[in-house]
């Protein structure tokens, strides 16, 4: 058997793959070529944009490498880069299966920005990078104790950097996150004491990574700060419960030696699970109602 091919492959942009992600490249491209394929017979059309259409198990006939949970996992990515348009324009109200269409501008934008970035800082100087200690942070994902100890110091000033831009930008003249205002919203008084402090300071150095980086790295992939700003605003009480019922369950299996700064992430992720559970509980719903 052949193991090089005749046949048309999956290509991509190894740049845009740097930005976005290597899965989120392959799955956008995927998309791009249906879409295009669309166009071409001028089919699929709503709402000023051409779509596709896949169920999970069709996507995952055309990403066999992957499990479904992982497509499940790039297209939500996606989907918080707000690179991903997703729509239903099923004839049938019980078919829940999903349209997608992509948002060229965004992702233009995105690209564009991330030249920007590059290009500022190949133009610094070593010493400037000596002087800023930013520059000297060496960051590592949180790996999950049984016994967490959150009341311990996180030693990373975000999620996790931009490798690419060194994570670090000027002071920016853009509206920033207000972390009273954003803490308010939370309603820490309804949560157990014990992690009050440890919530609060999570939410305290998520809202100071968004005001003073370009992009924030959460798991495999880059959110740009415009988009994670928004996200941050609907922080509430139903979201912070969600993030620690999660810590909770993986403190239980796994040793989080970086608490605070799993927390973080967990709380960030947390904003947009909720309304995939809620879309799924209705759909559930929808579905027993017939």
């Amino acid at each position: 058997m052949a193991i090089l091919f005749d046949k048309h492959p999956i290509v991509l942009d190894k740049y845009m793959a740097t930005i976005i992600g290597l899965n989120e490249a392959i799955v956008l491209q995927q998309v791009h070529y249906w879409i295009e394929i669309n166009k071409k017979k001028g089919r699929n059309f709503h709402k000023g944009r051409y779509w596709t259409y896949n169920t999970y198990e069709e996507w995952n006939e055309q990403f066999p490498f992957w499990s479904k949970e992982t497509i499940k996992r790039t297209f939500k990515n996606l989907r918080n880069m707000k690179l991903i348009i997703v729509d239903r324009f099923n004839a049938y109200q019980m078919d829940r299966t999903l349209w997608y269409t992509i948002d060229y501008d965004r992702l233009n934008s995105i690209m564009k920005g991330s030249n920007s970035s590059n290009y500022n800082n190949e133009n610094n100087t070593m010493d400037e990078k000596q002087s800023n200690p930013m520059y000297k942070v060496n960051l590592t994902p949180p790996i999950p104790d049984n016994n967490p100890d959150l009341s311990k110091e996180n030693s990373c000033p975000s999620i996790s950097e931009d490798k690419q831009t060194d994570g670090l930008v000027c002071p920016s003249t853009a509206e920033k996150l207000n972390y009273k205002e954003i803490i308010s919203q939370c309603s820490l008084e309804n949560i157990p004491k014990t992690y009050r402090d440890s919530v609060s300071k999570a939410i305290f150095l998520l809202v100071n990574d968004i005001n003073n980086h370009n992009n924030i790295k959460i798991g495999s992939i880059l959110v740009p700060q415009d988009i994670a700003k928004e996200e941050m605003k609907k922080l509430n009480s139903l979201i912070i419960e969600h993030a620690l019922d999660k810590f909770k369950k993986s403190a239980k299996t796994t040793n989080i030696k970086n608490p605070i700064g799993y927390l973080k992430t967990l709380i960030y992720n947390a904003i947009s699970e909720i309304n995939i559970d809620i879309d799924a509980e209705v759909g559930y719903n929808m579905f027993r109602l017939y």
